[in-house]
């Protein structure tokens, strides 16, 4: 059957992510059922993260799939320490990866509050990518860092000099900028 939840994922939850994956397939259930599909903006984010329950933490099987069900639903900063906790009483102090995997949930929530629904990394720059012209307008406005509107949806945000991507905490460093950046409002 294949590990569809491992860091050797395959098929096509690899090709989508988890999150989208079961936003897909819950809108296909939904359309066998006749009922309209759930209107939830998908947030993607593409960023060079190791994100993932591993297995020496959480291992393969129901437990893990309904963990991944359950961070995949989380929708406020709430649900997500709801969750953090959860993590904590039943499986101990979550592993660097799990942290990660919280922290880009965190990054979604924030980004949906501002309309944003994608976050790359273009070089020396990060690209907030959103759907309402007018909210990425009043974002760069409001926003006390050095933001570059360069049309009506995308936001360009320079890289800090001092994220380098072979740095010991990179991952937990670039988080916390995207996070602060989110949250400058």
């Amino acid at each position: 059957a294949g590990n569809i939840l491992g860091t050797e994922q395959s098929g096509h939850i690899s090709v989508v992510g988890y999150e989208l994956y079961c936003h897909l397939l819950d809108n296909a259930v939904r359309n066998l059922k006749n009922e309209p599909p759930r209107e939830h903006p998908h947030v993607n984010i593409d960023l060079p993260i190791n994100a993932f329950l591993p297995s020496d933490y959480l291992p393969p099987g129901r437990h893990k799939i309904e963990m991944y069900r359950k961070i995949s639903a989380v929708g406020d900063e709430q649900q997500l320490n709801d969750v953090r906790d959860e993590l904590q009483d039943r499986f101990g102090t979550p592993p660097e990866p799990v942290e990660m995997l919280l922290g880009l949930k965190e990054l979604q929530i924030y980004s949906r509050l501002i309309s944003i629904d994608q976050i790359r990394i273009e070089g020396k720059f990060f690209v907030l990518s959103g759907r309402t012209p007018q909210k990425m307008k009043i974002f760069k406005e409001l926003s006390k860092h050095d933001l570059r509107l360069v049309d009506a949806h995308t936001i360009y945000v320079p890289v800090p000099g001092d994220l380098q991507e072979n740095s010991p905490g990179y991952e937990q460093k670039m988080l916390q900028f995207l996070k602060s950046v989110l949250q400058d409002r």
